[in-house]
């Protein structure tokens, strides 16, 4: 009797191993992963280099677009249109 539970104990285990075999990444599948999550990190290095370039554009153009404008005031009031 002893023997019969032993046995099914070990079929039980053996299915188990299986299925946990069959669920486990390999060395490739997380290569895989850490290659994909590195180019994410590359891509969002990059998307913030480009946002800090931008923005450092847009304040240069708001600058010139303020001058543009103090001296179309000043034409303005030289011309008597103001």
């Amino acid at each position: 009797m002893d023997e019969d539970k032993v046995i099914n104990k070990l079929i039980e285990h053996d299915e188990k191993l299986q299925h946990i075999g069959s669920d486990m990444a390999t060395k490739d599948d997380m290569r895989n992963v850490l290659d994909t999550l590195d180019d994410i990190a590359t891509i969002a290095k990059r998307l913030d280099q480009e946002r800090i370039f931008t923005t450092e554009w847009v304040r240069r153009i708001q600058d010139e677009v303020e001058q543009h404008q103090t001296e179309i005031t000043k034409l303005k009031e030289a011309l008597n249109i103001a």
